[in-house]
């Protein structure tokens, strides 16, 4: 049986997915310097927060799959 999704559910949601590309752009700005001279990759570290962002809404799929 299929819960129902709250207003509040979604707002929460929303908020979060915000905030979470807000710190992607804001790792980019602040590391794109630093990645370009020390890896050759102005994107390097928004690439690894891009890929832990990734797996964290996997998990987080999975963990509001569970009962």
């Amino acid at each position: 049986m299929r819960e129902k999704i709250l207003p509040s559910d979604r707002v929460l949601a929303v908020l979060t997915c915000a905030l979470v590309f807000f710190g992607i752009v804001m790792v980019y700005d602040a590391s794109y310097p630093h990645g370009l001279a020390h890896y050759g990759d102005g994107w390097y570290f928004a690439k690894r927060q891009i890929f832990s962002a990734a797996l964290g809404l996997i998990c987080f799929r999975v963990c509001s799959r569970l009962d």
